[in-house]
C-alpha cells in the first residue's frame, strides 16, 4: 500500500504555516457616496496599498473592482460603490510586529482622512477591523 502524500508533496510547494491574510478595502466614493475629492484617485490608493503591503509583508495582490454596499448609519442610506481589494499574506511574526502594524495604520488613517471616509475596513486573519477615527493621518512614516 502506497504511503499517503501530503498536499505539499503533491504540489511540490513550500508551505508557509501560520500565514495571516490582510485584506484592505479601497473606496471609490467618500463617506456620503459622492465622488472622491479631487486628486484622490482610487487606483492611486490601490497602488499605494499594494506598495505598503509588499514592503511590510513581501507581496500583495490587487483584485479587480467589485461591487460593495454598506449602510451609512448617519443618513440610513445604502451606499453602492466599486471597491478594490488588496490582499497580502504575512508571516505570524510580521503580522504581530508593532512597527509594521503602525505603518499600516498610518496608511489606512491617511487614506480614510484624505478620501473623506466614515470608516475604513481591514481584515486581518479572521477579524474585520473598523477604523472610524483617523488620528494617525498626519503622522509621518
Amino acid at each position: 500500500m502506497a504511503a499517503k502524500r501530503s498536499t505539499q508533496e503533491i504540489l511540490n510547494s513550500e508551505n508557509e504555516t501560520g500565514s495571516i491574510l490582510f485584506v484592505l478595502f479601497i473606496p471609490s466614493v467618500d463617506g456620503m457616496g459622492k465622488a472622491l475629492p479631487s486628486g484622490q484617485d482610487q487606483q492611486m490608493w490601490a497602488s499605494a496599498a499594494g506598495d505598503v503591503l509588499s514592503r511590510l509583508f513581501g507581496g500583495s495582490t490587487q483584485m479587480p473592482p467589485a461591487k460593495g454596499k454598506w449602510l451609512n448609519d448617519k443618513t440610513n442610506k445604502i451606499i453602492t460603490e466599486e471597491i478594490v481589494l488588496v490582499h497580502s499574506y504575512a508571516s505570524e511574526t510580521d503580522a504581530e510586529n508593532p512597527a509594521k502594524l503602525t505603518e499600516l495604520a498610518k496608511f489606512l488613517h491617511r487614506m480614510g482622512k484624505q478620501t473623506n471616509q466614515g470608516e475604513i475596513g481591514v481584515v486581518i486573519g479572521d477579524v474585520f477591523h473598523r477604523i472610524r477615527k483617523f488620528p494617525l493621518a498626519g503622522v509621518k512614516s
